[in-house]
């Protein structure tokens, strides 16, 4: 349980910071800690389809 929240809280974290910061203050942020950006934009990828599939199924989301 407890690491499935530390993912949400990371995913999270990740996608302020992007949002906050220009791109490549960014990669030198994942750099800094430790996360590899292009792993961060596959996964980011990854969650794009499948919200594209999961609307497209008309299954509601919270997030």
């Amino acid at each position: 349980g407890s690491d499935f929240l530390g993912y949400l809280a990371l995913w999270d974290h990740v996608k302020e910071r992007q949002r906050e910061l220009s791109s490549s203050r960014f990669r030198r942020e994942c750099r800094d800690e430790l996360l590899h950006f292009v792993r961060l934009r596959e996964w980011q990828d990854v969650y794009t389809q499948i919200r594209q599939v999961v609307r497209s199924l008309k299954i509601g989301i919270d997030r």
